[in-house]
């Protein structure tokens, strides 16, 4: 892979006729550390944020080895790259074959899910497994995101409460989840984010064993 000093040094160079990749080592280095630094909880790298292998190998050698999938192919990817990654299946729709591939041939036990049909699918599709660690996601406002993932995504707080003591019953470890949406860079969102988790489990008297954080 060459190397350049900057941007116009690369374009002046290549003049490139098609897009290219322009990765940046130190800086990922800089934005991993910063992130471990600053957030006290586990760092999981959302793959479908950069798929690119150079970068995933950067993020590993910067001491990142738990990863957001999204996709059968995303779980290849970083197997292939790290076998011993820790893997969380995210997407809160999934087929039943790539939710079987996950649990039996990549060893796979986290699951995201909002609704009562995914849940369904997970449980048939691992035989009803008893070490399953399942998150239910829930919707949140998105006001303060480039991209309202909130209308997409996650059970709406009357139908969560729910699900969430639903699924309590099929679950060696429960989790909740929010993604506040892409490109978000307000902390209030966060805020309202756990204050709903906050709700759910008073409502509920479930504590969970996890909450995951997106956005």
């Amino acid at each position: 892979m060459r190397k350049f000093k900057d941007v116009n040094e690369l374009v002046n160079a290549l003049k490139p006729d098609y897009p290219v990749y322009c990765i940046r080592p130190e800086s990922i280095k800089r934005s991993t550390k910063f992130f471990k630094d600053n957030f006290p909880g586990k760092v999981l790298y959302a793959v479908k944020t950069n798929p690119n292998d150079k970068v995933i190998k950067q993020i590993i050698a910067n001491g990142i080895h738990d990863f957001d999938v999204a996709s059968l192919n995303e779980i290849k990817l970083i197997k292939k790259i790290k076998p011993d990654a820790r893997l969380y299946f995210m997407h809160t729709v999934k087929s039943k074959e790539s939710i079987s591939s996950a649990y039996y041939d990549y060893n796979i036990k986290s699951f995201a899910l909002d609704n009562k049909d995914e849940l369904r699918k997970i449980l048939e599709a691992t035989n009803q497994a008893k070490d399953l660690k399942l998150f239910v996601r829930i919707a949140i406002s998105n006001e303060h995101a480039e991209i309202d993932l909130s209308k997409k995504f996650g059970a709406l707080n009357a139908e969560a409460t729910g699900l969430y003591r639903l699924t309590k019953q099929y679950t060696n470890k429960i989790g909740l989840s929010f993604h506040v949406g892409s490109q978000c860079m307000h902390p209030i969102s966060y805020s309202k984010g756990i204050s709903e988790i906050g709700k759910i489990i008073k409502k509920t008297k479930i504590i969970p064993d996890y909450i995951n954080i997106g956005g």
